[in-house]
């Protein structure tokens, strides 16, 4: 058995095909961190926005410049939305990242996790109401649209056509929109490939 995201174009009788990355994420997964994380950020004004940041990759590029878009994307939301930012940043994101966006949403009260302490994504995860997510990882926009929470991807220089593949293909199935400027909440069916994956292999 083959298993292989849309985006990717290999076909057969023993290739099962997914919408996404396969995951770690469960709806059951979700409620234990809601449960654990929600005491400590109840009291925070929403509406409650996960920002998922990555890096450079062999596909994308996250520049000085991206960076400050980024960052001005992230402090337009904060200010349009009167909630809070949620942000984590990946190991590829890296010092300077975390200092532009720290410089650029201070007084809007976002929660920036400095890498210590408990890793708060899931727990994040689990509570936004809004997710976003830098459109550099295949993985990180999986695991988002594994919640059933919006999610506005982000676009950073580069991509190929298989990244092109994939947007499309999650914002067709409504589990993804691109960010243009709008934020709106909608519903969709949250992604469950490794349980569809699981199930082809018991077969």
């Amino acid at each position: 058995l083959v298993v292989v995201p849309k985006h990717d174009t290999l076909r057969g009788p023993h290739v099962h095909v997914t919408d996404g990355a396969p995951n770690h994420l469960s709806q059951q997964r979700l409620a234990i961190a809601r449960a654990q994380w929600a005491p400590s950020l109840a009291a925070l004004p929403p509406p409650l926005i996960a920002a998922l940041i990555g890096g450079n990759s062999r596909t994308h590029t996250l520049d000085e410049t991206g960076l400050n878009k980024l960052a001005q994307t992230l402090r337009e939301v904060a200010d349009k939305t009167g909630g809070t930012l949620l942000v984590t940043l990946s190991r590829r994101s890296g010092p300077q990242a975390q200092a532009i966006i720290s410089q650029a949403l201070d007084g809007t009260g976002a929660i920036i996790w400095d890498g210590s302490g408990q890793n708060p994504y899931l727990g994040y995860l689990s509570i936004a109401h809004f997710i976003f997510v830098t459109s550099d990882s295949v993985s990180m926009i999986s695991e988002a649209a594994s919640t059933g929470t919006p999610v506005y991807m982000l676009p950073l220089k580069g991509g190929n056509a298989r990244f092109k593949r994939f947007y499309s293909h999650l914002e067709a199935l409504g589990a993804a929109r691109t960010f243009r400027g709008q934020i709106e909440r909608w519903a969709y069916t949250p992604l469950t490939d490794a349980a569809k994956v699981a199930s082809r292999i018991q077969k």
